[in-house]
């Protein structure tokens, strides 16, 4: 997968993750920083093949992030023989009971699963909240959240990992994670290598058209995200692949 070195929260968070007994983590990455692969390894490193049953839970806050996460435990755990990852989100495909150690999925259908005891939780190992400032702050996400964690074994490790960590997030996740080793990353550490962020300074919304149209044309890379506000009039940009 081309690593070469451990990244920044790799480094810091793994040692902490994969320790004896397992402690819970909060930790602040911003997207790239290799988040998604340091709560994978601790994942793989606990589950026991041999046992049929659920053992790591990853909640996402939408099926399209849960299936990205899929990817990269399925991707990392290729060469574990017997290794099974279930997707439970909203019309997924799904037939008796869950029988893979690791469940990836959104709080809604997981809670679903347990309350119908098509999931059976009671083997679960590790909790973790990808997006948590997101999963903790919404409303409805945070209270689904509680209620997925409540059915959990007591003595479950809850990783929570976020690009921010607002006050009131803080908080909040200091009670979902108790005794959580923290882990933020200093502010020059948040960007990551790679990505470049622009802002313009537009009159109006003809002219921030303009710039945009004008902007697009000019990038070279084969995929970029364009954030706007509802109303901004950019319904005629064609988007390449």
């Amino acid at each position: 997968m081309h690593f070469q070195k451990p990244s920044k929260i790799q480094e810091k968070a793994l040692p902490l993750l994969m320790g004896t007994p397992a402690t819970n983590l909060i930790g602040q990455s911003q997207s790239g920083t290799g988040k998604t692969a340091a709560f994978t390894l601790n994942i793989l490193s606990r589950i026991d093949l041999s046992l049929k049953q659920p053992q790591a839970l990853v909640l996402a806050p939408s099926r399209e992030l849960a299936r990205q996460i899929m990817g990269v435990i399925r991707e990392m755990g290729k060469f574990m023989n017997g290794l099974e990852v279930f997707p439970a989100v909203p019309d997924s495909s799904r037939r008796g009971k869950v029988e893979a150690q690791v469940v990836v999925g959104t709080p809604g259908t997981v809670m679903d699963l347990a309350r119908k005891r098509i999931m059976d939780v009671s083997r679960l190992q590790v909790l973790v909240l990808d997006e948590a400032d997101n999963m903790l702050d919404q409303q409805g996400l945070g209270d689904q959240c509680k209620k997925v964690k409540m059915q959990l074994p007591k003595d479950i490790q809850v990783v929570l990992f976020s690009a921010t960590f607002p006050d009131n997030v803080v908080r909040y996740a200091g009670q979902f994670a108790p005794n959580a080793n923290e882990l933020r990353l200093k502010h020059e550490e948040l960007t990551v290598e790679g990505i470049k962020q622009f802002f313009f300074d537009c009159e109006d919304d003809e002219h921030k058209y303009q710039t945009l149209v004008k902007f697009y044309g000019l990038m070279t890379i084969a995929s970029s995200i364009i954030f706007v506000k509802v109303g901004c009039p950019i319904q005629n940009v064609r988007y390449k692949d």
